[in-house]
């Protein structure tokens, strides 16, 4: 019985040779599970190795790996989807393990972050809300004073704090029942509670104002962005155009088109958008999924050659 090879016989293996590669992909374009099992076995040394190199900077071990596993099995699908197996697989791999890997770190490094940033916006809502507490309470006080009468001011004062006196004596100066007495604390209090309410309502009415330019703000944010979206994917269309006739992507910087294979003054500037994706890829910015589809018409070579430059 022939026994199944671990991570751990390919740890120590020897890189996997360009003929042996061709020769799995040929099996594995024939629908062959254990030779794509064992292309993917054979280069998970590659993961651990470049996983190694990422320690101690937010990660364990253990979870760079796994990261660099979805890096090698995305380089796999983008890889047979090429059919372009003259490439060693290998080298095209470690671009993905890398890549996945260091926007893995970026996302653990903002979380990190955030929590501190949570942190310390708990201690300034302390803060805050010991200030709005002093600020309430300055704001009563100058409600009391504006509309109570002086006797209502010294009836809610004994209600409220038995420290400025007690109800028998203020019921004596002003030779009023204690019922009385509680009918202007209730009259007092109520006169508070309304002028509090108004003072709130308008500084309230203020706030949809704002609150209405922030959500129209958020809405062309949003209709801006949709429109950035649609507008990728039409440049895309132009550079996969451009790469079916010209066999390439080496789109000259200032060439703009319409069609994506004649040059049109009046069209999109394809060779500026073209830098733009390889400055996102070179700053780990490119989002995944398009990453996957530049790699289908030849980014990487664009890429090399960039940065040969």
């Amino acid at each position: 019985m022939r026994k199944v090879k671990t991570y751990q016989d390919y740890v120590l293996g020897d890189p996997l040779p360009l003929k042996d590669q061709k020769i799995l992909f040929e099996k594995i374009l024939k629908h062959d599970k254990k030779a794509e099992e064992e292309l993917i076995l054979r280069h998970l040394p590659y993961v651990k190795n470049i996983a190694t190199k990422y320690l101690n900077q937010g990660l364990s071990l253990e979870d760079l790996i796994s990261e660099g596993t979805i890096g090698l099995l995305r380089a796999f699908k983008v890889y047979l989807q090429s059919g372009n197996f003259d490439k060693t697989f290998g080298w095209f791999a470690a671009r993905y393990i890398n890549y996945r890997i260091k926007v893995k770190l970026k996302q653990q490094n903002r979380i990190t972050k955030a929590e501190d940033q949570l942190q310390t916006r708990d201690r300034l809502y302390t803060i805050e809300e010991s200030v709005e507490r002093k600020q309430t309470i300055a704001k009563l006080k100058e409600i009391k004073s504006s509309c109570l009468t002086n006797r209502e001011q010294e009836v809610l004062e004994v209600y409220t704090d038995n420290e400025h006196g007690d109800k028998a004596s203020l019921a004596r100066k002003y030779q009023v029942s204690i019922g009385r007495l509680e009918q202007l604390n209730a009259r007092a209090l109520k006169k508070v509670i309304n002028c509090y309410e108004t003072s709130t309502l308008l500084t309230y009415l203020d706030d949809p104002k704002s609150a209405k330019e922030e959500l129209e703000q958020k809405r062309k944010q949003y209709i801006e962005t949709s429109i950035n979206e649609k507008k990728w994917y039409y440049l895309y269309e132009l550079l996969k155009t451009y790469q079916t006739k010209y066999n390439s992507i080496l789109v000259p910087r200032t060439y703009k088109t319409i069609n994506g294979y004649d040059y049109d003054e009046s069209g999109e500037c394809l060779g500026e958008w073209l830098n733009k994706q390889y400055l996102a890829y070179k700053n780990e910015t490119i989002d995944l999924k398009k990453l996957d589809l530049l790699n289908l018409i030849g980014f990487q070579k664009f890429v090399r050659v960039k940065s040969k430059k």
